[in-house]
């Protein structure tokens, strides 16, 4: 685990911003980022001038939610990151022995 990438804002809408659980599960969750492609989307197509700018059309502004700061909750995460990590590096190292063997 050389490097990893903090995430400190995720932005919600809609009704999955209603979930308070849900929205607490997704601070830890990379993949929810996708939410936010059809802000980032009207600033591509040029419809917005800014990401600040599209949020405030496209969305209204809720409840801040931060991550556990509880030290079991951080240690969780840590170790399931490692373990993807070592899973990734596994399977890198098992496609090319496939590779090998079929070449």
């Amino acid at each position: 685990m050389e490097h990893m990438d903090l995430i400190d804002t995720i932005l919600a809408w809609g009704g999955l911003a209603k979930l308070i659980i849900h929205s607490r599960k997704c601070s830890y969750n990379c993949e929810y980022v996708l939410l936010g492609v059809a802000i980032l989307g009207s600033v591509a197509a040029r419809k917005y001038s800014s990401v600040h700018d599209a949020m405030k059309a496209l969305n209204a502004a809720g409840q801040v939610i931060h991550p556990s700061k509880d030290p079991k909750v951080e240690k969780y995460h840590k170790e399931k990151y490692r373990i993807f990590s070592e899973l990734y590096e596994q399977q890198i190292s098992h496609r090319s022995l496939i590779d090998q063997a079929l070449s």
